[in-house]
């Protein structure tokens, strides 16, 4: 059992990213990778191989996700990474004093969107979930009186006290919504949040914006996209760290929005 009370962790599962060593030595923090890859090592991370062929991938990755309290029990605090983006200091433990000071949760905002309605909308237009299932959850949430423009968070994310009850019950709340409707887990947390009136601090250090802490890159299969495809990914990715790429991020969306008129 470890003695450090912070642990930072991934979840890589049916091969869907690349591990990525962390930067600087962050003598005070675990490193912990869940994944089904008994090829994987690493120098930083402690690799952790587990399996659950009842799941699939996606769900796997979400069981760790949620479930640090399960998983994670012996450490007070955790910071959740998806698996493309990489630790790009050896102070991170400073994400932690910033944000679990007054925070019991706290998540990087979407960057692109701050309601979970067009969120729906555009998980639909992309084909990101079932439509079904994502319109029959927003029928619901809005039954329910859930108001547009509350709030949205990547989840890409997420710093937590995880043993805390009532994170713990939010994590819960989150996992069957998933289970019930779409899979699409940026759809149900804010709802969540607002129901069991729980506060969410604003990460402002997420990877895709200029920091020092964290930075996103690509999945593994977009890894050996053809080169001009991997260059537009890597603008869109950056776009938020970097005003040229912006700029160029908004020309290209621009050529889109004529050539589908045309």
């Amino acid at each position: 059992m470890s003695l450090k009370k912070r642990v930072v962790y991934t979840a890589i599962f049916g091969g869907y990213d690349t591990l990525h060593e962390p930067k600087g030595l962050n003598k005070d923090i675990d490193f912990v990778c869940f994944t089904d890859d008994t090829k994987l090592k690493s120098k930083k991370w402690k690799i952790v191989l587990v399996a659950d062929n009842k799941i699939s991938s996606a769900m796997q990755n979400r069981k760790y996700k949620f479930f640090p309290n399960v998983y994670l029990k012996d450490y007070d605090e955790s910071l959740y990474i998806d698996g493309n983006i990489s630790v790009c200091s050896g102070v991170i433990s400073e994400l932690f004093d910033t944000y679990l000071a007054e925070n019991k949760i706290a998540i990087p905002p979407h960057p692109e969107r701050d309601c979970i309605y067009k969120e729906a909308s555009k998980c639909i237009d992309i084909s990101k979930g079932d439509p079904l299932k994502i319109n029959l959850q927003m029928k619901f949430y809005k039954g329910i009186g859930f108001p547009s423009g509350y709030g949205l968070f990547e989840n890409n994310v997420i710093l937590r006290k995880h043993n805390d009850p009532d994170i713990v019950c939010l994590m819960e709340s989150w996992f069957q919504q998933l289970e019930k409707f779409s899979a699409r887990d940026q759809l149900s947390l804010c709802f969540l949040m607002w129901q069991q009136n729980i506060k969410c601090g604003s990460i402002f250090e997420g990877p895709r914006y200029s920091n020092r802490y964290l930075k996103i890159g690509y999945h593994k299969t977009e890894e050996n996209l053809p080169v001009f495809k991997k260059i537009i990914l890597y603008i869109f990715l950056n776009k938020k760290r970097n005003r040229i790429l912006f700029f160029i991020s908004k020309a290209i969306e621009n050529i889109k929005r004529l050539s589908a008129k045309s």
